[in-house]
């Protein structure tokens, strides 16, 4: 049985290297080959031997390499978004399986710019609680932070007062706007949090 290394040696083009590693990367551009393989290879420039000779390693060495490496951006997200994290529990992965879909990172700094853009993701997610996108937004705060010298983030509750160790999404606080300031002071980095006595 052909492996995926063999199968890259045989594909030259550019072109047939980049549709193997989406058929590992994009799970619905995995499913489009499984369902309709000549016509969905033929459409991206595979000849038949090529389409054959991939259907031989699908769907089990495909899909089992997709999951590892599924896993493997997960587990590094989830090191940038550690409260992030904690506050969506399990659906942290499902909203990350979403996310995936349709994206994926353009520069060397590949885990980074997935946690950006999922923490930007989930802000546009209606069904989020707004204490998620909150941690996520400060979250994604102190990332951009890193390659800028002034963020300011507003928030709606002074996330100060949660016990960070025990996040759960069933905790609550009450709602008061909270502007989030990241700043640098000549060698040093600073947080400030400026708690309004009204919500805006």
């Amino acid at each position: 049985m052909p492996t995926l290394f063999i199968c890259l040696m045989k594909m030259g083009l550019l072109e047939q290297q980049n549709f193997l590693a989406k058929l590992y990367t994009n799970e619905d551009f995995r499913q489009k080959f499984i369902d309709k393989p000549k016509d969905f290879g033929k459409k991206n420039g595979l000849s038949q031997n090529e389409i054959d000779e991939i259907e031989e390693i699908l769907p089990d060495e495909i899909s089992a390499f997709a999951d590892s490496l599924f896993y493997k951006r997960l587990r590094e997200v989830e090191k940038f978004l550690p409260l992030t994290r904690r506050i969506l529990e399990d659906d942290f992965e499902n909203y990350f399986r979403e996310f995936i879909k349709t994206f994926n990172p353009k520069t060397i700094k590949k885990h980074f710019e997935d946690s950006l853009e999922f923490a930007k993701y989930l802000q546009n997610q209606k069904d989020l609680s707004d204490l998620a996108k909150d941690f996520s937004k400060y979250e994604l705060g102190d990332l951009e932070f890193r390659e800028k010298n002034l963020i300011i983030k507003r928030v709606g509750a002074d996330l100060r007062k949660l016990n960070k160790e025990n996040l759960s999404k069933n905790q609550y606080l009450d709602k008061k706007t909270c502007f989030i300031i990241w700043f640098r002071f000549k060698k040093f980095r600073r947080i400030l949090f400026i708690n309004l006595p009204f919500n805006i």
